[in-house]
């Protein structure tokens, strides 16, 4: 199987100098039987089945040897239960989306390496209707905007951790998985907004702790957007530039709401993202990246990644996900 290719890789966990970190989609099982019949009828439905599919990542995710797992699309059974009982030197800390979905977002945490500290999830609609940082923003949205955004279920999950062989340095995990309809580009960038602006809070906030020395933010996730977005360029470049702005997917009004407000929505975050993945997204009419890993260099600085699996690999079994798997970012 490919993934036991790239276990030979993981043969154990890093010394206590280094982290390894995994983002992984895995495909909710709520979404396989209405999405069977377009988007994988490629793919038999009995290894769509999660049944097919859960022993299959109870075996993949922990040979990973991961020291932190960001999963999206996964139900609190399979975190809380399955995954828990495979990894019980991990914290589990589950989230579930709001608005009628039976699937959320999972970070996991290697207790001998990193401390859990506290939660501080959010949903990215409640937030937004009471973020005083966005007050600007929101104000300038009509009512139909303004419900646009309200009435998603999308979250942001995010844990705070110490590193256990240096008192004082924290890690502020953070997951997400954006909104996805394919013309949600004004939705995912103010979800982005949301994001980076509230982190930036939470590290502002700890760092005025006289027994913090360095928060490094590392924000992971399905981002549903191309690295020549408005969202991912944001993200990376702390502003929104109207030339970034994707002029084709947006309406003219909901540029000119960022042309007044893009003053107001800039963040300090040094955000980097590894960027020689060709892909991390294979179906049958698309592939190109739309996971990443973002992270601060302040402490941390990649060393080296697992190697893909090659195109051809991939395409023996037309897309993903197929019988063997679903697809993963790994970073290191």
């Amino acid at each position: 199987m490919p993934m036991t290719c790239r276990h030979k890789y993981t043969k154990s966990y890093l010394d206590s100098n280094y982290i390894r970190i995994m983002s992984y989609n895995i495909l909710a099982a709520c979404y396989t039987d209405s999405m069977f019949e377009n988007e994988y009828e490629y793919c038999k439905y009995e290894f769509l089945n999660f049944n097919y599919r859960k022993p299959l990542l109870l075996h993949e995710i922990p040979n990973y040897n991961c020291d932190i797992v960001f999963l999206q699309e996964c139900d609190a059974d399979f975190v809380l239960n399955d995954l828990n009982a495979c990894m019980c030197d991990f914290k589990c800390l589950f989230l579930e989306k709001s608005r009628l979905t039976n699937e959320g977002e999972a970070i996991l945490i290697r207790n001998n390496k990193l401390k859990f500290i506290k939660s501080f999830d959010i949903n990215f609609a409640e937030k937004f209707k009471t973020f005083d940082d966005l007050k600007f923003l929101r104000d300038l949205l009509n009512k139909d905007q303004l419900s646009l955004i309200c009435d998603k279920g999308n979250i942001l999950q995010v844990a705070l951790t110490e590193f256990i062989e240096m008192p004082g340095y924290f890690l502020l995990l953070a997951n997400t998985h954006l909104y996805s309809h394919q013309s949600g580009h004004f939705v995912r960038l103010i979800q982005a907004i949301i994001s980076a602006k509230y982190l930036e809070e939470l590290k502002r906030i700890l760092l005025n702790d006289k027994l913090t020395k360095k928060v490094n933010i590392i924000f992971a996730g399905d981002f549903n957007s191309a690295p020549n977005s408005t969202t991912i360029k944001y993200i990376l470049n702390g502003k929104i530039e109207i030339d970034d702005l994707d002029l084709k997917n947006m309406t003219e009004e909901e540029i000119n709401i960022f042309e007044k407000a893009k003053s107001q929505l800039s963040h300090s975050t040094k955000f980097i993202s590894y960027d020689d993945t060709s892909s991390t997204n294979f179906g049958c009419e698309f592939e190109g990246v739309l996971d990443y890993l973002f992270y601060e260099d302040e402490i941390l600085e990649m060393t080296r990644t697992i190697p893909f699996p090659s195109i051809e690999k991939i395409r023996e079994n037309v897309a993903i996900p197929n019988q063997y798997r679903r697809f993963e970012i790994d970073i290191f």
